[in-house]
C-alpha cells in the first residue's frame, strides 16, 4: 500500500487521528507529522512545514524506522553498510541529502554519527513536550543534535542533557508509560499502512507524504484554511 493510493490515504488519515492535539487560530488547521528522528527527510520535511506554519502548532506522531534496534543502538558503519550495500553508496547519499538540507539551514554532518539509535525515549521526550504546550522545539533540538553533531539520541543520559539544555520534561525518560505510548504509535501507523517517513496531514484528508517543497506544503495548509473558514457555524 503507498501513500497515494486512496487506501494508503484513508490509512494515514486514521493513523494520525491519535496524536496529541494542537491548534492553529483562527482559523484551528490541525496538521499532523509522522517521522522519526533520525530520517533525515524528515528533518528537511520538518523545517519546510515550521517555516510554512509559522508560529502554527504541530501534531507529532512517532514512528520508528528501526523498530527492532536494541535499546542501546548499533554501530553506524555496521547499520549503513546494511542498509545501503557498502559505506561508499551511504556516502553518495548522504552527499545529495546534505546538499537539499543546506538549502534548508541544516548542516548535516554524517560522519559524526557512531551510533545508530534506538529513537523510542527521543520520540517519547518530543511526546512529553506536546503535553506543555509545542512538540516541535523538542522534535527540532533532537533532530538537530543527531544530525548537526552526532548526538546518541537513544543513550538516556545524553537524552536528559538535551532535556535540561532545552527546558524540556525528562520524567518521560523514567516512565514507562510513555515509551509504549511511543510504541502504540508506531503500530498504529504501520497497522493502517502508513511504511515510510516524513507524512504530512492538514485536517481529516489532506495527506502528503515526502519531503515535500514549502509551496506544496503551504497549499494544502491554504485548502484545509478555507475549508475551515467556509464551514457553517
Amino acid at each position: 500500500m503507498t501513500a497515494g493510493s486512496p487506501a494508503g490515504q484513508a490509512g494515514m488519515e486514521r493513523a494520525v487521528r491519535g496524536g496529541t492535539r494542537s491548534e492553529v487560530a483562527p482559523p484551528a488547521a490541525r496538521v499532523r507529522f509522522v517521522a522519526d528522528l533520525v530520517c533525515p527527510w524528515c528533518f528537511i520535511g520538518f523545517r519546510r512545514l515550521r517555516r510554512v506554519l509559522g508560529e502554527g502548532a504541530v501534531t507529532w506522531h512517532p514512528f520508528l524506522l528501526n523498530p527492532h534496534l536494541p535499546s542501546e543502538g548499533v554501530a553506524r558503519s555496521r547499520y549503513l553498510e546494511r542498509k545501503f550495500g557498502s559505506l561508499v553508496q551511504a556516502q553518495r547519499l548522504h552527499g545529495r541529502v546534505g546538499e537539499v538540507g543546506a538549502r534548508e539551514g541544516i548542516r548535516f554532518a554524517f560522519s559524526a554519527i557512531r551510533t545508530q539509535p534506538s529513537t523510542v525515549l527521543a520520540h517519547a521526550l518530543v511526546l512529553a513536550a506536546a503535553e506543555q504546550g509545542d512538540p516541535a522545539p523538542a522534535a527540532e533540538a533532537l533532530f538537530a543534535a543527531f544530525f548537526e553533531r552526532g548526538v546518541d539520541i537513544g543513550d538516556r543520559q545524553a537524552l536528559r542533557t538535551l532535556a535540561r539544555e532545552a527546558g524540556l520534561r525528562s520524567d518521560a525518560l523514567d516512565q514507562p508509560g510513555w515509551a509504549q505510548r511511543v510504541v502504540r504509535a508506531h503500530a498504529d501507523a504501520c497497522r493502517f499502512g502508513i511504511n515510510g517517513v516524513p507524512i504530512c496531514a492538514f485536517g481529516e484528508d489532506h495527506v502528503i507524504a515526502g519531503a515535500q517543497p514549502a509551496e506544496a506544503l503551504q497549499v494544502l495548509l491554504d485548502l484545509e484554511r478555507y475549508r475551515l473558514a467556509a464551514r457553517p457555524g
